[in-house]
């Protein structure tokens, strides 16, 4: 799976990824400079497995620097973090959160779709101004407050569930609408801003509809799983939420 990362350092509101077939798995990033970032432009990536890598002096076409992120830097379970260098001054970072470890035979096609990225850039002015506050687990959820008043909530175990996916539309089998909600510390929230979904294990989260409800600081994520076969799975189910506690 060849996996097309646009990262914007001018607007987090246009980032995302987009997934092809192809025979070999590769992440490459695409990455929009800030305004002021013009001349000696590098990619600087920290690994999942903690190492450090530059990349030589890259040129942007179209306004886009492009880049093959090697794969032993987003194999390891763990974060990976993207900034871009310049003569300028340099950007903040774009993390990566990887679930679980990636090899040659776990079928990365199913591991390296949309929502396993989180892309949360962070830019000069966050890392001075603001802090996390608070952050732990508590039960399957894991959670991050920062004192601007952002709230971080992510599934650390995955939520399993098991299905022959017993519906049809058209052709797609699927299981009957799932609601999964925040627990504990991690349902503080007052407002969210985005829930992402995915699985590893032979199914894809769809997200309803109506998505999601924020209700005394509990997030309730509604949502189906579907498969293109009727087999039986036992599917681990990722979520991950950013929003405001304040």
């Amino acid at each position: 799976m060849r996996n097309i990362v646009q990262i914007d350092f001018n607007d987090t509101n246009n980032c995302g990824v987009l997934n092809s077939a192809s025979s070999e798995s590769s992440i490459l990033l695409c990455i929009t400079p800030e305004d002021r970032q013009k001349t000696s432009l590098k990619v600087e990536i920290t690994g999942s497995n903690g190492e450090v890598l530059t990349s030589p002096e890259l040129t942007a076409a179209v306004g886009i620097v492009r880049y093959e992120a090697d794969r032993e830097y987003w194999t390891e379970a763990g974060t990976m973090k993207v900034r871009l260098l310049s003569g300028e001054g340099n950007s903040g970072y774009a993390e990566f959160k990887i679930i679980e470890k990636i090899d040659e035979y776990s079928g990365v096609q199913v591991k390296l779709r949309v929502g396993i990225f989180d892309i949360r850039i962070q830019n000069q002015e966050e890392k001075q101004n603001d802090c996390v506050i608070e952050e732990g687990n508590d039960g399957t959820w894991a959670y991050r407050k920062w004192k601007s008043g952002l709230m971080e909530a992510w599934v650390t175990g995955g939520n399993v569930t098991e299905t022959n996916f017993p519906l049809k539309f058209g052709n797609v089998f699927y299981e009957d609408k799932t609601t999964f909600a925040t627990t504990g510390k991690a349902a503080q929230f007052v407002e969210v801003d985005h829930v992402l979904g995915t699985t590893i294990g032979g199914g894809i989260v769809w997200l309803s509809a109506s998505g999601y409800s924020v209700s005394d600081g509990k997030v309730t994520i509604d949502f189906y799983l579907a498969s293109a076969t009727q087999n039986r799975y036992e599917i681990k189910t990722y979520f991950e939420i950013k929003g405001r506690w304040k």
